[in-house]
């Protein structure tokens, strides 16, 4: 009869730790699928964050060069006809240039983008020192002051630096962002190749 109940016991510590053992097993994947889709969820924000972090640098970029663009154009307007109307682009863009300038260096993702802002900002303080010179010109009516400084052409090159470092800028914030994205797809891809292993 001893030998019968030892056998039991044996058998039914076996099947007890069976069981544990499963059901252990079956804990920790819920646990790691859990943990699986908490980190999912967590990439899914980075992602979304930094999409939408690149944007505004991009939206900021086109803003920054869309307004010197204009108040290059507004001093123009005045040059040829003398009217003060003309000089709102340039009046706003004074105001506002350095914060557009500092937005977009906090907003670098990388420290090349930073570089090309760092790069822009005395191209930029020189244009718009060049429109002014030649607004006091007009207010001082000196014509020939005022075609001396056109013709000699070191506002066009100075605007076409500032638009080959944005172009530089958007590059390298476009690249970050698409590098971002990419390495995001690739562990996504991952997880769900492990999920359906794991199934």
């Amino acid at each position: 009869m001893r030998p019968t109940h030892t056998s039991e016991v044996q058998t039914f510590m076996k099947a007890s730790h069976k069981i544990g053992g499963f059901l252990a097993g079956m804990v920790l994947l819920v646990a790691l699928g859990i943990a699986s889709v908490f980190w999912a969820f967590r990439q899914l924000e980075v992602a979304t964050e930094t999409r939408s972090h690149s944007e505004r640098a991009l939206s900021s970029a086109n803003a920054l060069l869309s307004e010197l663009k204009d108040a290059e154009t507004g001093q123009r307007g005045y040059v040829i006809t003398g009217d003060k109307t003309f000089l709102g682009p340039y009046l706003s863009a004074r105001n506002s240039i350095r914060a557009h300038l500092e937005e977009l260096r906090q907003l670098s993702q990388t420290p090349a983008a930073r570089d090309h802002v760092a790069a822009m900002s005395p191209m930029v303080d020189s244009k718009m020192a060049e429109l002014k010179r030649v607004i006091e010109m007009v207010d001082k009516q000196s014509a020939a002051g005022v075609v001396a400084a056109i013709s000699g052409g070191d506002g066009k090159r100075t605007m076409d630096s500032i638009r080959a470092e944005m172009s530089s800028y958007v590059l390298e914030e476009e690249t970050a962002l698409a590098l971002h994205e990419a390495s995001f797809h690739s562990e996504m891809r991952l997880l769900f190749t492990g999920i359906e292993v794991g199934s």
